[in-house]
């Protein structure tokens, strides 16, 4: 019998009408007498080649979305301050060589840390991926790999046969769309940092860019804003000799440089090689140098305590720290103006 009657009904077809449901009898087909239109079955009905889908490594960063209807709906949320990248796959899929587990985890290695990486096997979770406008005929020939950035979503447009680490950044930095201001010299930067924008870390991080290597690295960059926003502040600029010899950086290449509270003075290149051959690791080792500035301890060691520091512009943790460091306590501060009341009563004291 068919799905939805008697003997002789046929399967619905992926972008069929439904008159194949109404089986029973003689059955209502636009080839009559029951058959179901051979040009029909051709296109819709017949059962797509079974393949071996997408392999992945044992504990793989791309992990299956788990409650996918949930997850989705999260990743749809207009409020949402998390960035999604979603792969819909079959796990019987019959694609293309050149489509491979490995090569949507090599393009991921470097950002997945910096937003929420998922697949979604749709010959599991089916009904999910047709409520996202996905067949599973369809996804069996091609996955799709979509990007949520505040409940908006975009699709991956190229070929996944020549998907990289430098196309999927690009695309993710097109679509976040928020590009790091431009700063032109050394006096463009001092008053970058003297206007500040309220970072909450009292941290500004600038990317030297050394004209060959933006399309690798700049979209990292946008990510890490995107995720330390209102917290860190950002800027590029192009390289110069003079600003390679004020921050005491290496002859050639790119570089970001870490500024604490607000001071052009009192700051960190990253200390490791941001065009690594082991580029994979670049990311994290990025992520766990900004880190290292949470606490406040590293900024706070770079000031000297004189009547011409400028507290204000430093963070509440460092404000801490730096009371720490110069023998002072305030159990009874709440506010940063608390902190910053007590530490003006060691401004004559030399460290």
């Amino acid at each position: 019998g068919g799905p939805r009657g008697g003997g002789g009904g046929g399967r619905r077809g992926q972008h069929g009408t439904g008159f194949g449901d109404m089986g029973g009898g003689g059955g209502f087909h636009f080839g009559g007498g029951g058959r179901p239109n051979p040009n029909q079955q051709r296109r819709g009905h017949r059962q797509p080649q079974r393949g071996n889908g997408l392999e992945f490594q044992e504990g793989t960063h791309f992990e299956d979305m788990e409650e996918p209807a949930v997850g989705l709906a999260k990743a749809r949320d207009k409020a949402s301050k998390k960035i999604h990248l979603v792969l819909f796959y079959s796990s019987s899929g019959d694609y293309h060589e050149g489509t491979t587990g490995e090569k949507f985890e090599k393009a991921t290695r470097n950002i997945y840390f910096l937003l929420n990486v998922n697949k979604i096997d749709c010959q599991k979770h089916e009904g999910v991926c047709d409520e996202e406008g996905y067949k599973l005929p369809n996804i069996h020939k091609k996955p799709v790999l979509n990007l949520y950035v505040n409940g908006r979503r975009k699709y991956f447009p190229k070929k996944f046969s020549i998907l990289s680490e430098e196309n999927l950044g690009e695309f993710i930095g097109k679509e976040l769309g928020r590009t790091l201001p431009q700063l032109q010299d050394a006096r463009k930067v001092s008053n970058w940092l003297e206007a500040g924008d309220k970072s909450s870390w009292g941290l500004a991080l600038l990317y030297l860019d050394d004209g060959k290597s933006s399309k690798k690295l700049l979209p990292l960059l946008q990510l890490f804003a995107f995720k330390y926003v209102q917290k860190i502040s950002f800027a590029k600029a192009s390289v110069t000799p003079s600003l390679r010899e004020a921050f005491n950086l290496e002859d050639s290449g790119p570089a970001v440089v870490a500024f604490c509270n607000g001071q052009m003075d009192q700051f960190e290149p990253f200390p490791h090689d941001l065009l690594a051959k082991s580029f994979g690791r670049t990311g994290g080792k990025l992520g766990t140098w900004i880190m290292s500035f949470y606490s406040g301890a590293k900024c706070s060691e770079k000031v000297k305590l004189d009547s011409n520091t400028n507290l204000g512009k430093m963070s509440m943790k460092a404000l801490k720290s730096l009371l720490s460091r110069v023998g002072g306590s305030c159990k009874q501060c709440i506010e940063k103006d608390d902190y910053i009341s007590e530490l003006s009563k060691f401004i004559k004291t030399e460290l």
